[in-house]
């Protein structure tokens, strides 16, 4: 879920994982049972390779949260973080607007 909430910034090289961490609070339901699940950016390294070395920022953290969608209990959280600094400025990344429904700068893959 790391991963993809950094895909999501429109990076299409997502990093190395450097630390993954879980924790599980309760049970989740059963078999068949639906679980909302919301993973975010907390922080990422600059958009530019020039920005990103002077500032030294290569890592992005990321959070993600699974709640019962019923009663909205949080089941487990965990965090995930990436070193960016490789595809930084590769010509496969996507700017989004501000919603981040549509692409305003590069072209997603065909097969998304």
């Amino acid at each position: 879920m790391g991963s993809l909430a950094v895909a999501s910034k429109g990076r299409f090289q997502t990093g190395i994982s450097t630390d993954i961490n879980a924790t599980f609070v309760k049970p989740g339901g059963k078999m068949g049972d639906s679980v909302s699940v919301l993973g975010e950016v907390v922080s990422m390294g600059m958009l530019s390779s020039t920005l990103l070395l002077m500032s030294g920022k290569t890592l992005a953290y990321t959070r993600v949260e699974l709640r019962d969608p019923k009663t909205n209990d949080v089941l487990a959280y965990g965090s995930h973080t990436k070193f960016v600094k490789m595809g930084i400025d590769s010509e496969d990344n996507v700017e989004f607007n501000e919603s981040g429904e549509e692409v305003i700068k590069g072209t997603l893959p065909s097969d998304a």
